[in-house]
């Protein structure tokens, strides 16, 4: 069984880790949702992709 300190260390790895993953989902979740708005601008027309030759 691993001392009080150093569970007290692992539990800090596994927060600092929980809280990263948290921050990419919403962070995925907020592209994706730009993905879309950019996605219903081409299809209206609204928005033109130039493309170079």
């Amino acid at each position: 069984m691993p001392s009080v300190e150093e569970q007290t260390a692992i539990d800090q790895v596994f927060q600092a880790a929980d809280n990263d993953i948290r921050l990419l989902k919403a962070k995925g979740e907020k592209l994706r949702e730009q993905n879309k708005g950019l996605i219903q601008k081409l299809l209206s027309g609204k928005v033109r992709l130039k493309i170079n030759e």
